[in-house]
């Protein structure tokens, strides 16, 4: 008998298809923990310009230039700024501030996640590759912001569509501003879905998390709570 933990079904998959475990293993997913925001929620401004906000590693794998693309679209370059926090190689760097000239693109580099995340109205986590799972998610939704992420690895598994957040699908053409633009159509729905993604966000807190974990030993060794 044994038991498998892992923070997200995606990972868990991936491990299966690969014959990972034997039988009467178990398998339960029990995500990361995050503490909670002590910041209190963000304004999130239901009109203007809609800040959209990234934060993490500056690589390719991240998607950051979906992002600009997007902002460059010409019915969205007046109505969406972007900012971008975080830090990568420097030749990485330069090409992202080159295809971002003339944009309304804020480079911050490494900055607080709680000065970040007051500073923003939406998080995007355009990831091209498939991340096990997403911190940035689970931190935004904590501090009461709405996530646009794609559909790649355990992303979609920690956004509810329309509800805590949008998805999109890196792989098809204007996705992500197709994704902006329902925003901008509906900043009451915005709004909405920041207020309830701070409500589901208890999920993630450390103590939920720690208690899950050992749940999974009490039953491996038979002791009753």
């Amino acid at each position: 008998m044994g038991a498998v933990v892992s923070i997200s079904e995606h990972l868990l998959e991936a491990h299966r298809e690969h014959g990972a475990f034997g039988e009467g293993v178990s398998q339960q997913v029990i995500r990361n923990g995050i503490e909670p925001s002590r910041t209190g929620s963000p304004l999130i401004r239901s009109g203007g310009v809609l800040r959209v906000g990234f934060i993490g590693r500056l690589h390719p794998s991240k998607g950051i230039e979906l992002l600009l693309d997007a902002a460059r679209q010409p019915d969205l370059a007046s109505r969406v700024s972007v900012l971008v926090a975080g830090t990568g190689a420097a030749p990485y760097e330069r090409h992202l501030r080159q295809l971002a000239a003339g944009l309304p693109v804020t480079f911050a580099g490494r900055i607080a996640p709680a000065e970040f995340y007051s500073e923003v109205d939406l998080v995007a986590v355009p990831s091209v590759w498939s991340e096990p799972l997403s911190r940035v998610v689970p931190e935004a939704h904590c501090s009461g912001l709405p996530v646009i992420a794609s559909t790649r690895g355990g992303l979609p598994e920690l956004v509810r569509v329309g509800e805590t957040g949008l998805l999109f699908d890196p792989a098809a053409h204007d996705s992500l501003a197709v994704a902006l633009r329902d925003v901008l159509e509906s900043r009451e729905q915005l709004v909405r879905m920041g207020a309830r993604a701070k409500e589901l966000a208890i999920q993630f807190a450390p103590r939920r998390v720690a208690s899950a974990n050992l749940e999974v030993y009490r039953r491996l060794l038979g002791v009753a709570r």
